[in-house]
C-alpha cells in the first residue's frame, strides 16, 4: 500500500525502508494527491498507471508530466490515470494537474532504454506451409502478442517468444521472401530469404535458389531431372516487368516454363524455356517479393539465362482523323504504342501504319477499341512493316484507342496516319472504287488486292493537286505489302505497282484521272 484517501479528502502517503517497513507517513488534505504509480520504470511508448485522488474523469482535463515532459493521457477516472511515456521523458517525478489542483509524486519514474528488434537468422531456411521455424535475434518482446512476424506478406502465428528467439510455423499461402519482425520499439527485416516451394512441390524438388534485381540477368542450371529453381526479386505495386530467355540449352519450347509467381502463389504469367521467348509486360499487384519459377517438365535438364526488364509506361499520344501523322517510339521490350482519338457515331475513318526496321523486326498485334471497351478492330497479328485497316464506320461517339503491341522483344518506331474518309455523294464523279472490278493485273497470277480512293477536296483529281492519295494493298502468300501512296496519274500508279516484285491486281477507277 502506498497511500489512502478517506471520504473527507484526507490523504496519507506511506514510505518504506529497504526491509519493507513503513519509515514515514505523510498526511495532507490536498484536492489532488498522487499515491503511487506502476510500473516504476518503463520505455518510451509504454504505459504507466497513476493512482491518487482529485483527477478528472475526462482525459483531456488532466496534464501529466514525467520530469517535465508531457505524456498522453489514455484513460482517466477520479482516482486513476493511464499515461503513455513521452519520447522526451527522463528520470524524475511524475506530476498531475487537473481542474482540482496539482500534485507531484515523491518517488521518481525511471525511463528505460529499448531498441528495435534484430533478426540474426532462422532455421530452417526453406519449408512448406506448416513447417516449424525458429527465428533468432535480439530485442524481441517476451510477451508473444507484442511481436509480429511476417513471411513476405503473410503474418505468422507465434507459439513462443523470448528476448532472443521466436517460434512459429510457415503460414498458409506463404511465398518466398524475407522475414520481418515488428515490436512496439521498431521493425526489422532479415537479410536472407526464406524459400517456400510453390504448389505441390516439396523441399527436395528445389535445386537452385537465388535473388536478382529488375534490369539484370540470371542463369539457372538444373542438371537433375525433376528439379526446379526459385529466383526472387522485389517489386512495387503498379510496376511493369517483362521476362525474356536470352540463352537456353533446353532445346524445344515444350521442355518447360518460366513463371512469375505473385504473393499468395498465383501465376502472373509464363513463357517457355526455349531461347528467345518473351513474357510480355506484367503489372505487379502489390509491393512485395516475387518468385520466378524455373520448371522443366519430365526428365528435361539444362541451363537457361533470362533477363528481367523494367518496362516503362507505353508510348502514348493522341491522333486526329484527317490530321497529321503521329510517330511513337518504344525503347524497352514489352512497351506498346497507344493512340487515342475522338470520333462520332457513323463517322468513317481508315488507319495506315508504317513500322521502322526495329519495330518491324518481328510481328506485332494491332487493335482498335471502341469507347465501351469492345473492339472495332480485334487484335490482329501483323507480320509485315505496313498495315491498312480498310474503311471503318465508328459505332458510337466517344474516345477510341489504337494499340500496337509487339509480339516479342522488338522495339522501335511506328508512324500512324488516321484518315477522315468522306462519304460518297450522288453525282460525285469520283466515288469509291468497287472491289469487284479488276482491270489491271501483274504478269503472274496473284491474289486480288484492296484498292481504295482516299478522298480529298470535292474536285476532280489531277496529277498536280497533291490533295489525293491512292492506297494499294497487295496480298501475297498471306503477307501484306503496302500501303503504297501515289499522287498523280494512273499511269504512274501502274508503274509503281510493278515495283512490288510480287503478284498484284489493281482496280480500274470509274472516273478519269486527268
Amino acid at each position: 500500500m502506498t497511500g489512502i484517501v478517506n471520504d473527507a479528502g484526507n490523504a496519507a502517503t506511506y514510505a518504506y525502508d529497504a526491509s519493507g517497513n513503513i519509515s514515514s507517513v505523510a498526511r495532507g488534505n490536498a484536492a489532488v494527491s498522487i499515491l503511487g504509480f506502476s510500473p516504476g520504470s518503463g520505455a518510451v511508448g509504454s504505459n504507466v498507471t497513476i493512482s491518487g485522488c482529485g483527477f478528472s474523469a475526462t482525459p483531456s482535463q488532466n496534464t501529466v508530466q514525467i520530469n517535465g515532459a508531457a505524456g498522453t493521457v489514455i484513460s482517466a477516472s477520479s482516482t486513476q490515470l493511464v499515461v503513455q511515456v513521452p519520447a522526451a521523458a527522463t528520470n524524475g517525478p511524475i506530476s498531475v494537474t487537473s481542474p482540482s489542483g496539482s500534485a507531484t509524486s515523491s518517488a521518481s519514474f525511471a525511463v528505460t532504454q529499448s531498441s528495435a528488434p534484430l533478426i540474426g537468422g532462422f532455421s530452417p531456411t526453406i519449408g512448406t506451409p506448416g513447417t516449424a521455424v525458429s527465428v533468432s535475434g535480439s530485442n524481441f518482446q517476451t510477451t508473444v502478442n507484442e511481436n509480429s512476424l511476417v513471411f513476405n506478406t503473410r503474418t505468422a502465428l507465434l507459439s513462443a517468444a523470448t528476448a532472443t528467439s521466436l517460434t512459429t510455423a510457415v503460414p498458409t499461402f506463404s511465398t518466398s521472401g524475407r522475414l520481418a519482425v515488428t515490436t512496439p520499439f521498431g521493425q526489422t527485416t532479415s537479410s536472407q530469404d526464406f524459400y517456400v516451394p510453390p504448389g505441390a512441390h516439396v523441399v527436395s524438388d528445389v535445386a537452385v535458389t537465388g535473388r536478382m534485381a529488375i534490369g539484370s540477368s540470371q542463369t539457372v542450371s538444373l542438371t537433375t531431372a525433376g528439379k526446379i529453381g526459385l529466383i526472387l526479386f522485389d517489386g512495387t505495386a503498379g510496376q511493369r516487368v517483362g521476362l525474356q530467355t536470352t540463352s537456353s540449352s533446353f532445346g524445344s519450347c515444350g521442355t518447360g516454363s518460366l513463371q512469375i509467381l505473385g504473393p499468395g502463389g498465383s501465376s502472373l504469367g509464363s513463357t517457355a524455356l526455349c531461347n528467345g521467348n518473351y513474357l510480355t509486360a506484367v503489372t505487379l499487384p502489390t509491393t512485395a517479393t516475387y518468385t520466378i519459377l524455373v520448371a522443366p517438365i519430365g526428365t528435361m535438364t539444362g541451363s537457361v539465362t533470362f533477363t528481367l526488364y523494367d518496362v516503362p509506361a507505353d508510348a502514348a499520344a493522341t491522333i486526329v482523323p484527317g490530321g497529321s501523322a503521329v510517330t511513337l517510339t518504344t525503347t524497352t521490350p514489352g512497351q506498346s504504342e497507344v493512340l487515342t482519338f475522338s470520333g462520332t457515331s457513323t463517322q468513317r475513318v481508315s488507319l495506315t501504319l508504317s513500322e521502322d526496321s526495329g519495330l518491324g523486326s518481328d510481328c506485332t498485334y494491332i487493335s482498335i477499341a471502341n469507347p465501351d471497351g469492345t473492339f472495332l478492330v480485334p487484335s490482329t497479328l501483323l507480320c509485315s512493316r505496313n498495315y491498312y485497316s480498310n474503311v471503318l464506320t465508328l459505332p458510337a461517339t466517344g474516345t477510341y484507342t489504337i494499340k500496337l503491341r509487339p509480339y516479342g522483344t522488338n522495339k522501335g518506331s511506328g508512324t500512324f496516319t488516321l484518315y477522315n474518309v468522306a462519304r460518297r455523294r450522288d453525282g460525285d464523279d469520283c466515288p469509291w472504287w468497287p472491289r469487284d472490278h479488276a482491270d489491271h493485273h501483274g504478269s503472274r497470277a496473284g491474289r486480288v488486292s484492296d484498292l481504295q480512293w482516299i478522298c480529298g477536296p470535292a474536285r476532280k483529281p489531277h496529277h498536280e493537286s497533291g490533295q489525293h492519295s491512292l492506297v494499294l494493298l497487295v496480298d501475297f502468300e498471306a503477307r501484306r505489302y503496302g500501303p503504297l501512296s501515289l499522287r498523280g496519274l494512273w499511269e504512274q500508279y501502274i508503274r509503281r505497282a510493278t515495283d512490288l516484285a510480287s503478284d498484284w491486281h489493281i482496280y480500274h477507277p470509274p472516273c478519269a484521272l486527268r
